[in-house]
């Protein structure tokens, strides 16, 4: 009992810390009109809160990293790769070459 009142106080500790920062994030999002437009749509697909656009927007500096949508796809580790070998031809899958940021968040969304 006294480990479950431990564990239920940690929780509600971390949950208003987690909130905190949310609300100071909204409030430096607020201050940037342009920031602020390119989260707003973003954040229109389901699953994708703010938390989630903002660690993305900072990890790839607002997608100015990329010169092409095929870059970003790459960098999420979403692009299809063939692997072949001498004797194996054929297998393909996804190319796990990615940021590790940026690939659990996407792991996160793809299976809830």
């Amino acid at each position: 009992a006294r480990v479950t009142a431990l564990k239920t106080r940690q929780i509600r500790s971390y949950t208003q810390a987690a909130e905190e920062i949310e609300t100071q994030i909204r409030k430096l999002v607020e201050e940037d009109r342009e920031l602020e437009e390119k989260i707003d749509r973003i954040t229109k697909v389901k699953g994708l809160g703010l938390i989630a656009v903002v660690t993305v927007l900072c990890e790839t500096n607002g997608f100015r990293l990329f010169y092409n949508i095929w870059q970003a796809v790459s960098y999420a580790g979403l692009d299809a790769v063939l692997k072949e070998s001498d004797k194996f031809k054929g297998k393909t899958g996804i190319s796990f070459r990615t940021s590790l940021v940026v690939s659990s968040l996407t792991l996160r969304f793809m299976w809830g």
